[in-house]
């Protein structure tokens, strides 16, 4: 059986096994009946859906390993161990609605069970600099844009006009994830440029 079969609602054998996987938490919300639908970004399988039955779950952007129980069709946690959690009051209003944005792009934009492992990895690097960034928006804006581009959803024509922007087009995907993550400061007009693009090329992937 392939890796990714094992996620599809049509595959027809009924099977219960236990895994683990090292996920960051993308989404959450709570179900009436005491139950939290978790949707994870997986290293090893993608996007993944999953249920978890306490009242309390990390918070969405954590890096966690999770035991999960697979029955059937659904997937439940069994247990959670948090590796990393970012320290959201030391972040600004601005900050923080970036990374929810980029979050919010893996979850309508990556396609279930599906692997991404750079992405993954790019997400995860980028997760355990963050703290140390000295300009958390700009570290999150090129992180954006790095994953539009290895969704396919980043928009060319919107990296026209300056050459700094052609650049950042052309590279985003080329450099290493340490090599963006420490990149020199840009200034405040390419950081609203790179944002309208952000915006844009969401928008265009989703409709």
């Amino acid at each position: 059986v392939c890796s990714s079969d094992l996620w599809r609602s049509d595959y027809p054998i009924i099977f219960r096994f236990l895994f683990r996987v090292h996920a960051i938490i993308i989404h959450k919300q709570k179900i009436r009946d005491g139950q939290i639908r978790v949707v994870l970004f997986t290293k090893e399988f993608g996007k993944i859906t999953t249920w978890y039955k306490k009242q309390t779950c990390p918070w969405i952007g954590s890096v966690n390993e999770i035991h999960i129980e697979r029955n059937g069709w659904q997937n439940h946690i069994k247990n959670i161990e948090t590796i990393h959690t970012i320290s959201w009051e030391r972040w600004k209003y601005e900050e923080v609605m970036e990374f929810l944005r980029i979050l919010q792009t893996l979850y309508e934009l990556l396609p279930d069970s599906s692997e991404h492992i750079t992405i993954y990895e790019d997400m995860e690097k980028m997760l355990f600099f963050i703290e140390e960034s000295n300009s958390k928006v700009q570290t999150l804006f090129l992180t954006h844009i790095r994953i539009l581009k290895k969704l396919w959803s980043l928009k060319e024509d919107m990296f026209t006009g300056e050459n700094i922007l052609r650049y950042i087009y052309i590279h985003i995907d080329k450099k290493s994830m340490e090599s963006i993550l420490t990149s020199n400061t840009i200034n405040l007009w390419h950081i609203h440029t790179l944002k309208k693009a952000v915006e844009e090329s969401r928008y265009s992937a989703l409709i």
